[in-house]
């Protein structure tokens, strides 16, 4: 007894001795030289909770989840109440993609111990993989007020800020580390750098793009640094230094190459190599066949060159990105294919903003061709005009989010995005040729009343204008009019000028009457939101020169002649020399930085234009105008700018 006495203090002894070097291993990471030592110690009998925590861990390190789920569980039954296991359990569930596991194992363990700092952090970054923003910046929240000194939870509240494109308020937060840090991590200041690039904040940009150390970014964080690069570059139209930077990246085969090749295709497009474009976004299909970005990229340079059929099918692919999902609204039906929909019911919802909304719309027509019952699902302010243009649709505003779940359960059968109505009915530019009809209802007796009001002479031209848009990012802008861009438009002979620039200021117009263009002006009504009475202004008008936003689409509908001054590279083009979706359009591509020549041209072109637009006839323009039936929109008050000078 006494030898078998001394034999098992010894073994308790090596036991104890090899469970603090398993403790010392696990602490730097040495997991291979600690898993025999676990294994043995198992194999003795070995269960102690924080034992089995670190062995399951290891496990866990070498991917061997199953077992290591085994064992944190035979830990979880020795010291249910330790929130240390709890955690690795959710780590092992993460790990095997059972996020709402994790989710459950995290919450347990900040139930156990509310000062569980990794567990908050845990919590909130598997909410956030899941879409659940609002519950892990709580969770993110809660680990900051544990230690407000520590930079991950605001670092990781500033991700969930990017993700859900509130790039000004991640912005601010990563600004905030910035400045409580004497030395600012690199990778927050890189983040920080490429917010500004996703907001085309090319200030910042410029500012602190030279402002990195070499040595100090590592590979990785050169590779971000020269991404956002090659974009300051594309913003500038600089594309040939851009194109060799994005060359030199996707050439690396770094992890994250594959994206910079998909930036790439898109770089070549816009310095006019389509072809190159095309090519490599195929050439990368072929590695990555369900690229979401790189098949939506190649659909548009493929809408470029006017292959719709193909560039269409990958326009669909569109719903597989963060951008867009947040549009996606999904019955309980399938994708309308071009079924037959006689004794049918398609519903047919919103997406991306108000001018693609209205373009799209303009299939809707042949949709009605084709029998069935239309439900038409729209942004909230368009719904006022379709209910007037398409009498045969049930025309109602798409539902909050709040509201999805019930509408999954209206029976449908058929669903579809607006955008994708192209897919089935405008297969080819000759479709477009032969099908695009105007689709916006008009109001005869309010466009002539607006007339009246502003008492345009036989031989006056009226003449709506739009320069600029509300989104004021860099990328859009060097497309646009400047207000004083407009000025030289008052020497034109027996024009007047009507406002149809819905996010003009005050201050904005009284400049351009100062300069001596003598622009109209409507006070009472609000063009952004109030699109039947846009329209009337719009119908009212002889022509309207507008740049690419929502008035140019809402001109097409209403079929007023129009100069659409169009980016030079658009792929509103298909591939030819107009915009096939406006019959009634006149083309002027528009160079970035050089706008003032778009209107240069214009006045060359002048007498042309001024024949073209008096020469369409009033019923082209709307053959089939709806009646109002007796709903007249009540007086405008018109702003003449005599009143100013009085």
């Amino acid at each position: 007894m006494q030898k078998l006495a001394r034999k098992q203090l010894g073994k308790s002894a090596k036991l104890s001795k090899t469970l603090k070097r398993i403790q010392v291993l696990f602490k730097k990471n040495r997991f291979k030289d600690a898993r025999p030592l676990c294994e043995w110690a198992f194999m003795q009998g070995a269960r102690d909770s924080e034992f089995l925590n670190k062995y399951g861990l290891i496990l866990r390190a070498f991917g061997e989840f199953q077992d290591a789920l085994k064992v944190l569980y035979a830990a979880h039954e020795e010291n249910s109440g330790n929130a240390e296991i709890l955690n690795s359990l959710g780590q092992v569930f993460l790990d095997m993609k059972d996020a709402e596991a994790a989710i459950t194992m995290f919450k347990r363990a900040t139930t156990q111990d509310e000062k569980y700092f990794d567990a908050w952090i845990n919590l909130g970054k598997t909410l956030s993989s899941v879409g659940r923003y609002h519950a892990a910046e709580l969770a993110f929240t809660g680990a900051y007020y544990l230690d407000p000194a520590n930079p991950v939870p605001k670092f990781q509240i500033g991700q969930i800020k990017i993700a859900q494109h509130k790039y000004q308020r991640a912005a601010e937060i990563f600004d905030e580390l910035i400045e409580t840090e004497d030395k600012p991590d690199v990778g927050i200041r890189l983040m920080r750098l490429q917010i500004a690039v996703a907001i085309e904040d090319m200030e910042y940009v410029a500012t602190h793009l030279d402002g990195f150390d070499a040595s100090e970014l590592g590979k990785d964080g050169q590779v971000i640094l020269d991404a956002a690069r090659a974009q300051f570059y594309i913003i500038y139209d600089r594309y040939d230094e851009a194109i060799e930077i994005l060359e030199r990246i996707s050439a690396t085969g770094i992890p994250g190459h594959i994206e910079h090749k998909v930036h790439l295709g898109g770089c070549y497009g816009l310095a006019g190599r389509v072809g190159d474009g095309i090519a490599i976004l195929k050439s990368l299909l072929k590695e990555c066949p369900e690229h979401a970005m790189a098949r939506h990229n190649l659909a548009l340079l493929q809408f470029t060159v006017g292959d719709l059929e193909d560039g269409y099918r990958n326009y669909e692919y569109r719903w597989k990105l963060k951008e867009f999902v947040p549009q996606s609204h999904r019955f309980d039906a399938p994708f309308w294919q071009g079924e037959p929909l006689e004794g049918k019911r398609i519903v047919v919802w919103k997406e991306q903003g108000i001018g693609d909304e209205v373009r799209f719309c303009s299939s809707l027509p042949e949709l009605h061709e084709r029998g069935g019952s239309i439900t038409l699902e729209c942004s909230e302010k368009l719904v006022p005009l379709w209910q007037l243009s398409f009498p045969w649709a049930t025309v109602r505003a798409k539902k909050q989010k709040q509201d999805a779940d019930e509408e999954k359960k209206e029976e449908f059968d058929f669903q579809i995005p607006v955008g994708s109505l192209g897919t089935v009915l405008r297969k080819s530019v000759d479709v477009f040729r032969e099908k695009q009809k105007p689709w916006i209802a008009r109001n005869r007796l309010m466009e002539m009343q607006i007339r009246n009001q502003l008492a345009i002479q036989p031989d006056e031209l009226l003449v709506g204008v739009c320069w600029n848009s509300s989104l004021q990012d860099a990328s859009r802008q060097k497309s646009f009019l400047s207000s004083d861009d407009l000025i030289p438009l008052k020497t034109l002979p027996n024009a007047r000028w009507l406002n149809l620039q819905y996010s003009s200021t005050y201050d904005e117009v009284t400049k351009i009457r100062n300069a001596g263009l003598e622009l109209n002006h409507y006070v009472d009504l609000d063009q952004k939101n109030d699109l039947v009475g846009a329209c009337n202004l719009i119908g009212a008008c002889d022509l309207v020169i507008t740049v690419a936003v929502s008035v140019g689409d809402l001109a097409g509908g209403v079929v007023t002649p129009m100069i659409h001054l169009t980016p030079e590279k658009s792929e509103l083009f298909l591939g030819t020399d107009h915009v096939p979706w406006f019959v009634n359009c006149k083309s002027f591509p528009i160079k970035t930085f050089e706008t003032h020549k778009a209107i240069e041209r214009l006045m060359h072109d002048w007498p042309e234009i001024l024949s073209w637009a008096k020469g369409f006839k009033l019923e082209a323009r709307n053959a089939e105008a709806l009646s109002t039936k007796g709903k007249h929109r009540p007086s405008l008050d018109l702003e003449y700018h005599l009143q100013n000078r009085q």
